[in-house]
């Protein structure tokens, strides 16, 4: 053999060795990275968000989204094919993810899942500890799948593991059971959260979650929720026989409420924990309702909470307690009770409910429109304000 062809024969091994037995960590199924910590698989678009379903032996892997991305190709519907969830669950087992997904402050539009198909509504079918999804957006997400339960746009069950600063913006819902805009059967942690999507479902239907037996804190929600019985502004029931662990805490809802067994926070606390929330929702139905909380079973504790009596149309709740709008609106009346303004609440003194510091804007949106009279939009009417109308008037009314 010439010395020529025996050298590119040589290097040709090589190659093919390197091929063969080199690791190489999905650097052509994802975006970049490796899905190590300190190198995470980087999600760039939709196919690579999509590829995280396909890949079972990455869901204990590191993910981190590079851009905002649209799923509208992944609809399922002309011909198009549906979304992959990450995580696997159904009645015989499930496969959760275990990893991190750092959603980086980026959005994800347009998730829809209208398509009959056991336990897969939402972006991941199944979380578990130690896994945890952060810093995620999802807006205008679509799921209609009427006779179908265990659905959320986010998470379908999250059996353990965290869930921070992830949101949920407008879209819409339809289930059956177990239905929530955040997460359709929570037992995971759940830190500054929140939801303005309205949602209609059978039971356990809640405008955060549908039913919770993890630790919410510090998270909200303002959509509209109807369903026909175990149904809440902010979660349908929390805990129940089997497991009495759940814990709301620094929460509230303001969303209107339709159903039995129905809150303007809580449908049924069986067991568990409400502190220091509120909700300021009209609650509707014909039994075991409540401005706060619909019913009480086994020994469930509410503490330092209150509900609007005016916006709720109630008098009667079996847990909290009631207020005028007016006293809502004063800080005097939590302060009272140990909220802490500090560092987690804040108020705008009989023009606002309370708040969360974390939130912004505190007006200005869909869900916080700007009070009335605020010129100079920055959600207090004061002297300033008044100043401007004059300022106004005087331009207008100048010879």
């Amino acid at each position: 053999m010439a010395i020529r062809d025996y050298t590119a024969f040589t290097v040709g091994l090589t190659i093919l060795a390197t091929l063969l037995f080199s690791p190489v960590a999905h650097s052509g199924t994802y975006g970049g990275g490796t899905g190590e910590p300190n190198d995470p698989y980087q999600i760039w678009n939709a196919n690579d968000m999509n590829a995280i379903g396909t890949n079972s032996d990455d869901w204990d892997k590191h993910f981190i989204l590079m851009a905002d991305i649209d799923l509208a190709g992944y609809d399922g519907l002309d011909g198009r094919p549906d979304f992959t969830p990450i995580g696997h669950r159904d009645p015989y087992g499930s496969t959760p993810f275990i990893g991190v997904f750092d959603g980086n402050m980026h959005t994800i539009n347009n998730f829809t899942f209208v398509k009959y198909a056991a336990y897969k509504g939402g972006i991941f079918a199944s979380l578990d500890f130690p896994g945890e999804i952060k810093d995620l957006t999802m807006t205008n997400p679509m799921i209609n799948v009427p006779n179908k339960g265990q659905m959320g746009t986010l998470a379908c069950r999250a059996d353990g593991g965290t869930i921070r600063n992830c949101h949920v913006l407008g879209g819409s819902i339809n289930g059956d059971g177990y239905i929530g805009p955040l997460v359709g059967d929570n037992w995971a942690d759940i830190h500054q959260c929140s939801a303005s999507t309205p949602v209609i479902g059978y039971d356990h239907v809640g405008g955060l979650v549908g039913r919770n037996h993890g630790r919410i804190y510090n998270s909200f929600a303002t959509g509209s929720v109807t369903g026909t019985i175990l149904v809440g502004g902010f979660t349908g029931r929390c805990s129940d026989a089997f497991d009495s662990s759940g814990i709301i805490q620094n929460c509230y809802a303001t969303g209107d409420v339709s159903g039995d067994y129905a809150g303007g926070l809580v449908g049924q606390l069986w067991g568990g924990v409400i502190a220091t929330s509120y909700s300021a929702g009209q609650v509707s139905g014909t039994e075991a309702i409540g401005g706060l909380v619909g019913e009480i079973v086994s020994g469930g504790f509410v503490m330092q909470s209150f509900w609007d009596t005016q916006s709720s149309t109630l008098l009667v709740s079996a847990g909290g307690t009631g207020k005028t709008t007016a006293e809502m609106k004063s800080e005097i009346t939590f302060v009272t009770s140990g909220w802490n303004f500090g560092s987690v609440w804040s108020i705008i003194e009989n023009q606002t409910y309370p708040f969360f510091q974390w939130t912004t804007p505190v007006c200005g949106d869909a869900n916080h429109p700007y009070p009335v009279g605020d010129l100079d939009t920055n959600c207090v009417v004061n002297l300033a304000d008044f100043a401007m109308m004059c300022g106004h008037w005087l331009e207008d009314n100048r010879p």
